[in-house]
């Protein structure tokens, strides 16, 4: 009953933790105290890619009703083509900004499991 009290704390400290990593290292020691950091690390781990997976379903080639079929296709490659090394641009970035923020907030030792 407690974890659904401290849900909303966690929640604000997942989605602000780009700017302010001291709210989700309170939270990380108040789950430990109650022996629920699998709670924890279960929404850790929901609520970090959001930016990439938004970013994957934002994607939309450009489309012509005035193009052939070819030409659409052609254009749809070449958007993907384009805008893929952007995304895995971010995907790294996320890993590697994800290492050492792990690393702070839930210490050396426990941010390999997470």
């Amino acid at each position: 009953q407690v974890q659904v009290l401290l849900q909303p704390q966690l929640k604000h400290a997942l989605q602000n933790m780009n700017t302010r990593l001291a709210p989700l290292q309170q939270c990380v020691a108040l789950y430990e105290k109650l022996d629920k950091m699998d709670a924890l690390r279960d929404e850790y781990v929901k609520t970090r890619p959001g930016a990439l997976h938004k970013a994957w379903f934002d994607f939309s080639p450009s489309y012509s009703v005035e193009q052939s079929m070819d030409d659409s296709t052609n254009n749809n490659k070449s958007d993907l083509e384009s805008w893929l090394p952007t995304w895995y641009d971010m995907v790294l970035q996320l890993l590697t900004e994800e290492r050492r923020q792990s690393a702070t907030v839930f210490g050396a030792e426990a941010a390999p499991e997470i």
